[in-house]
């Protein structure tokens, strides 16, 4: 990963980081809490706290893709079975971006009824601060917003699939990119973002990088798709079509 990402907690890490988390809960409530290696469905874990780092987001979003990170979170299950994410909280939106049903976690489990309060919240409801972000890293950012955003004015019907595309078959949503984008993406890349729309790929975000591979004959390009488990009618697309958009090659450079 690139350097300007910070260094996220590793296995062992996370280890010791539930065991002290035990201990001082231990401590607060004056009964022992067990702490058992396990997972939790990432539907049911509520968050708390009110933020995401945007940063250690896109660092976790891509460990998540290209390393296989799942490096377990801190959850605390009570008794009457609501489960509150502790520590992981980049960790349970990744998740849930991509739609997967359960999550590594330590557990930690009271010996008794303890009162702990937080209000009933969503993963995606949690603001995302802003942090300084280089410009490839960029995409990857836009991409987990451009999600929230569906999510919250069409409901919790998206989700993320990564795979290649065929450039050509991509639908562009608008009709120019920059000469200066362009030069700078020449030789860079990352992933680009499409909304699938009855059997359309339609880009959101990386109609520079996606005009770029047109330019040096490549066909295939990384992608991250936006599918939806409903019917929808998208404004987006009703653009592309009252500008005449169909192919890649229908975009234009300007100075």
């Amino acid at each position: 990963m690139s350097e300007s990402l910070p260094r996220l907690i590793s296995g062992e890490e996370a280890v010791e980081r539930a065991e002290a988390l035990r201990k001082t809960f231990s401590i607060l409530y004056g009964i022992d809490f067990k702490k058992i290696l396990g997972k939790v469905p990432v539907e049911m874990v509520i968050p708390t706290e009110d933020f995401l780092e945007a940063d250690k987001l896109v660092a976790t979003f891509k460990a998540f893709l290209y390393e296989n990170y799942r490096v377990p979170a801190t959850c605390l299950e009570l008794p009457n079975k609501r489960i509150y994410v502790i520590d992981g909280h980049h960790r349970l939106l990744v998740h849930k971006l991509f739609k997967e049903n359960t999550m590594n976690s330590y557990i930690l489990l009271p010996a008794g009824e303890i009162e702990y309060y937080k209000p009933l919240k969503s993963i995606m409801d949690l603001g995302i601060m802003k942090m300084p972000l280089s410009r490839e890293n960029l995409p990857f950012l836009n991409t987990i917003k451009i999600v929230l955003y569906y999510w919250r004015i069409y409901g919790d019907v998206f989700h993320l699939e990564h795979r290649n595309v065929d450039v050509l078959s991509l639908v562009p949503t608008q009709p120019l990119i920059s000469a200066e984008g362009l030069e700078y993406w020449r030789d860079k890349y990352s992933p680009i973002t499409c909304l699938e729309y009855f059997g359309k790929l339609y880009i959101l975000d990386g109609h520079t990088r996606a005009f770029a591979k047109i330019l040096k004959g490549e066909c295939s390009a990384e992608a991250l798709v936006i599918k939806s488990a409903v019917n929808i009618s998208f404004k987006i697309v009703e653009t592309a079509e009252k500008l005449g958009l169909t192919s890649v090659k229908d975009i234009r450079v300007i100075e």
